[in-house]
């Protein structure tokens, strides 16, 4: 008997639509939504948000990932409520491709202590009181740059295509692990220097984000815009994490015909 853990984002919508494509499905299956441990797949409802937040709610379940989109955006969701064909079809564990994605880490040491914790598109890193952030950027170790703006989108190659590409980061492939490294409103005149674009660095790099020396920041940092509230911050470091999701794709997906639909 297949297994099928259902995530929904709250809609009406989207428990409706959830309802009535397992009902679909027939004999051969168990839904919950109660324990994803033990699942053959799980099922996303709703939009990008669902897709995040779901996830990190149940601890990113190891098994594949698909979703359905009953939200907006949609550009982790492979199928809309229309494709029931196709659904009962992966269902069954067939006829589908898995695209992998390692999510980001941030090692966050504060007046709490140290916590990890895990993201799938980005880190932001901003003052709570929209004071200009004073932060020092350390990469591998050495201190690359003194910046001075509000803050930082730290994202993945998933995320590349999220907040970090609003503020006019690269989009990033998801073939290539990488970070992604964005500033926020940097300020760049005779008397402050900040680096105005992106960088990127490969899978093995890590960045450290701290407040400068004097510097009263009340830093937030913020893992898929859900804020972490960690206490003071001391300093962030990122990194990617070897833990990976595995999500559901058609077996003729394209990334880039995907952001050209979503995005132009």
């Amino acid at each position: 008997m297949r297994k099928l853990f259902i995530i929904e984002n709250g809609s009406d919508l989207a428990r409706e639509t959830a309802d009535r494509m397992t009902e679909l499905l027939g004999k051969g299956f168990e839904v919950s939504r109660e324990d994803p441990s033990d699942a053959d797949m799980v099922l996303v409802f709703g939009g990008d948000g669902a897709f995040l937040h779901g996830l990190e709610s149940w601890g990113f379940p190891e098994a594949p990932i698909l979703g359905i989109n009953t939200g907006h955006l949609g550009f982790f969701q492979e199928l809309l409520p229309e494709d029931t064909e196709l659904f009962k079809q992966f269902c069954s564990g067939k006829g589908f491709t898995l695209q992998t994605y390692r999510l980001l880490k941030a090692q966050v040491y504060s007046s709490k202590g140290e916590q990890t914790v895990l993201a799938i598109n980005d880190f932001t890193i901003r003052d709570r009181g929209a004071k200009v952030a004073r932060l020092c950027v350390t990469i591998d170790d050495k201190l690359v740059e003194r910046f001075f703006g509000d803050g930082f989108i730290v994202a993945s190659c998933a995320g590349s295509t999220a907040y970090s590409y609003s503020l006019g980061g690269c989009i990033v492939d998801p073939r290539l692990e990488s970070i992604q490294l964005t500033p926020m409103a940097p300020i760049n005149s005779k008397a402050l220097r900040s680096f105005t674009s992106s960088m990127m660095f490969p899978p093995t790099s890590s960045l450290t984000i701290e407040p400068m020396e004097g510097s009263s920041l009340d830093l937030g940092v913020y893992a898929d815009g859900m804020d972490i509230d960690p206490g003071e911050i001391i300093k962030v470091k990122f990194s990617l994490s070897e833990k990976r999701i595995h999500v559901v794709r058609k077996q003729d997906y394209d990334f880039w015909g995907k952001v050209e639909s979503k995005f132009l």
